[in-house]
Formats: structure tokens, sequence, C-alpha cells
């Protein structure tokens, strides 16, 4: 009977601890359950960033390349504006020579008015006879 007893406690005993593994191989399946789940949104959230950060690297790009199109169109504009200025200042001189050659002209029609005006050389303005 004592072996009996013996056999009983040793098996209750060993149920026990199969039951007691079993419990803890379920918890650790869990626990490692929950870190694979954890490992899958962290990769996840890494993937995010990644594109995230392929978005921000494909914007700076274009903003650069924006940049580089805008400093090209300040250059082109500037050197337009440069001939513009040129072109103004040929035109002011142009001007000027126009008005001094208007001056002149100006001048030179009150000479010829004032000589028409004066006795001695009226006659000389007459057109001979027979023209």
């Amino acid at each position: 009977e004592r072996r009996d007893e013996k056999f009983k406690e040793v098996v209750s005993e060993s149920v026990k601890q199969r039951r007691a593994q079993g419990d803890a191989a379920k918890a650790l399946a869990r626990k490692i359950g929950g870190l694979e789940k954890e490992l899958a949104e962290a990769h996840a959230a890494q993937a995010e960033q990644q594109e995230a950060y392929a978005a921000l690297e494909a914007a700076k790009a274009e903003l650069e390349a924006t940049r580089e199109a805008t400093q090209q169109k300040l250059a082109d504009t500037t050197s337009e504006l440069e001939a513009v200025r040129e072109t103004v200042a040929a035109l002011e001189k142009e001007i000027a020579t126009l008005r001094d050659a208007n001056a002149t002209e100006k001048a030179s029609c009150s000479a010829l008015e004032a000589a028409k005006a004066t006795p001695s050389l009226r006659l000389s303005w007459k057109l001979p006879k027979g023209s």
C-alpha cells in the first residue's frame, strides 16, 4: 500500500509538473506571440518611415530642381533687363541727337526767315522769271 501511495504521489507530482510546464509553455507562447506582433508592428512602422523619408528626398530633389530653374530664370531675366537698359540708353542718345538736329534745323529756319525779312536779301529769294 505504501508503494501505491508513493506511486500515486509521484504520479500526482508528475501530473502537476506537466500541467505547470504546459501552463508555462502556453504563457511563453503567448509572450512570444506578443513579441512577434510587436516586431511586425515595428517593421511596419520602419517601412512607413522609409517611405516618408523617400518622399522627403523626392520633395527635396524637386525643390532643388525648382531652385536651379529659378536661378537660371533670374539670370536670364537679368540679362534681358541689361539688354533693355542698353537699348533704352541707345534710344535716349538717339533722341538727344534728334533733339539737337531739330534745334539746329529750327535755328536754320529762323535764320532763313530773318534773312527773308531783310530788305537787301529779299530780292535774292524771288524766283527768276520763267520758272
